[in-house]
């Protein structure tokens, strides 16, 4: 999504800037190449937000409410229909930020947590659970 994004700004510039400096490069406002790095910049983010949230309402699993239960080796993860461990050693990344509480299990995929849902006193026990898995990122 990066590389189309930059991608597209790189042919709006390369498309505006001789235009509106007067450069001869064409006669009449390129109108095919500008709606070309258009579609390419806007278009993929909208379509890839409307995908996601078609599949979040989709999957019951996602959209339902999901129990955290963490431990020294493992969090459990329980829902209506699955219940799951994911060992600490085995995770990707655990990252705090304003907004949420990521859980990633790899580079690509992450369980989000609300930061609303999470207290301080819990993201103290979380990070003493943490300290010593030396395979696990931490961002805290």
């Amino acid at each position: 999504m990066k590389f189309g994004l930059v991608f597209g700004l790189f042919m709006l510039l390369c498309i505006f800037i001789p235009y509106a400096a007067k450069i001869p490069f064409w006669t009449e406002f390129p109108i095919i190449p500008f709606a070309i790095a258009f579609t390419m910049t806007f278009i993929p983010p909208f379509l890839i937000l409307r995908s996601a949230k078609k599949n979040y309402e989709s999957n019951k699993m996602l959209s339902g409410e999901t129990e955290y239960e963490f431990t020294k080796d493992f969090i459990r993860t329980s829902g209506e229909s699955f219940d799951s461990k994911m060992y600490w050693k085995k995770l990707h990344e655990i990252k705090l930020t304003r907004s949420w509480l990521l859980i990633w299990q790899s580079k690509e995929i992450a369980n989000a947590i609300p930061r609303r849902d999470v207290s301080d006193s819990q993201i103290a026990l979380i990070k003493e659970l943490v300290k010593d898995v030396k395979e696990l990122k931490k961002s805290f």
